[in-house]
């Protein structure tokens, strides 16, 4: 009899110990979807996680997402550049690692426009050819494979874009893909001229430090007038850093697409 009074004793316990045990296991991500990541009036942006009773929560600002940030209930309609932050939280398990993604407003669609590049991009990544740096589709960090990225390995590379009809340009925007475990490295140095004078320019000072993965877009504000041609001259790193283990080789430098505001 007393042992059937011990093992009676023992079942709480045991169930207890299952449940705390439960709290220890992570939600996964919630899965972000876009209908486009490039748009001029508005994008619709859904995310989903198949869990009962798990929430997600979301904020479009960039800034890290907590329980009392707004519950996602339904497609999201956006009319403004956003940087989207999701998590998935649940009464029982730990909260999800964070998803992201940013949707990017443009002024103008410039798929007319007639681009070329100084350099060929490299035999593997050839992408779309340069019409492919103005379609509005913006590649992944899954470049292998992924059409939308020219991808080259020079010390200077300048685009010409030739416009339709004049436009009132105030900012240029390139974008590139960050994999530095891949050896591709964001430029730089960007200036961009017209008819040989130059309006703008940046420095891309992290792009020598540590970058996590990621596709980006670098902004370079130029004088504000009407244009009808550019030039953007592009400066990769001279050689990967001392820090990374390909030091001293010649980066790669991905390009996907190129915007004007």
């Amino acid at each position: 009899m007393r042992s059937v009074f011990v093992f009676l004793l023992m079942i709480p316990l045991v169930y207890g110990q299952q449940f705390n045990a439960m709290s220890e296991f992570g939600l996964a991500p919630p899965q972000l979807w876009a209908s486009s990541q490039l748009f001029t009036d508005s994008v619709q942006v859904q995310l989903q996680l198949d869990y009962p009773d798990v929430q997600i929560r979301y904020r479009t600002d960039g800034q890290e997402v907590t329980e009392s940030d707004a519950l996602y209930n339904g497609p999201l309609t956006l009319t403004q550049s956003s940087q989207i932050m999701a998590k998935a939280f649940h009464p029982e398990l730990q909260s999800s690692d964070y998803v992201s993604m940013t949707v990017d407003k443009i002024r103008y669609d410039i798929r007319t426009a007639i681009i070329q590049t100084s350099e060929r991009p490299h035999e593997s990544y050839k992408g779309l050819g340069p019409s492919g740096l103005v379609d509005l589709k913006r590649g992944s960090t899954a470049f292998r494979g992924n059409s939308a990225w020219m991808g080259f390995q020079t010390d200077s590379l300048q685009l010409i874009l030739r416009l339709k009809s004049p436009l009132e340009i105030e900012e240029v925007k390139v974008g590139f893909l960050e994999d530095q475990g891949s050896w591709i490295f964001g430029p730089s140095h960007i200036v961009v001229f017209h008819k040989g004078d130059a309006v703008g320019a940046v420095l891309y000072k992290e792009a020598a430090s540590s970058q996590a993965k990621e596709v980006a877009l670098i902004s370079i504000p130029i004088e504000k007038g009407t244009y009808t041609e550019l030039s953007i001259l592009i400066q990769p790193l001279a050689s990967i850093p001392d820090w990374h283990d390909g030091a001293g080789t010649t980066p790669w430098l991905f390009l996907d697409e190129i915007l004007i505001n």
